[in-house]
């Protein structure tokens, strides 16, 4: 578990090619457990190798069908590579909205594509934060898939004023480096929180 959390701190520090050595490390130190399986597809998918990720959480699954950490970061292998159908099928399993809500939200889906639905899950969200906790960094992300930046920057600033864990990975492609890359706001960011600037 050091060796891959290590892996993902490396990556987080742009430190690419230290990072992938740990996680395969952690990898054939203990190739059975989902968590470690888990985490090495999201440092796949972390580094923009989704399609890479997937084998490696299809199996975590196989070994524990229902790992949330490991459904979660499928979803979003899936969606990386566009792929709306199993993004979603992944998404539902693990989602805290009522069946009435994933029922309409499959609809949209289906009806009106991927940014129609990300924009309802924004607005769920949203209008749930203040009953439950939301995290506001991944709320950011979503706003982030839809190309807008000001209110994903929002997100993000709040997500750090309130220390939310998901932040360290502010400098990886998990969180959108390459579209914010110029962003002075997403620049701040990286400074304040002693993370390498693009580039670096």
């Amino acid at each position: 578990m050091c060796r891959m959390f290590y892996g993902h701190l490396l990556n987080i520090l742009s430190r690419p090619d230290e990072a992938i050595y740990q996680a395969n490390q952690a990898l054939k130190l203990d190739p059975q457990k989902p968590l470690i399986l888990g985490l090495y597809g999201a440092l796949m998918t972390h580094m923009g190798k989704p399609q890479s990720a997937i084998p490696y959480l299809k199996k975590a699954l196989l070994i524990d069908s229902t790992h949330r950490f490991v459904i979660g970061c499928l979803s979003g292998a899936y969606r990386k590579i566009g792929d709306d159908d199993n993004w979603f099928e992944y998404f539902k399993k693990i989602t805290w909205y009522d069946d009435k809500v994933v029922a309409s939200l499959d609809s949209v889906l289906q009806e009106h594509g991927y940014r129609a639905a990300v924009e309802m899950t924004i607005k769920i969200e949203e209008e749930a934060a203040n009953e439950r906790y939301i995290d506001i960094s991944m709320v950011g992300y979503r706003y982030l898939k839809i190309h807008n930046y000001d209110k994903a920057l929002d997100c993000y600033e709040k997500a750090y004023e309130i220390h939310q864990p998901n932040m360290t990975y502010i400098s990886t492609n998990q969180y959108g480096y390459d579209q914010l890359k110029e962003n002075p706001r997403y620049i701040a960011l990286l400074k304040k929180m002693n993370l390498p600037l693009p580039g670096e």
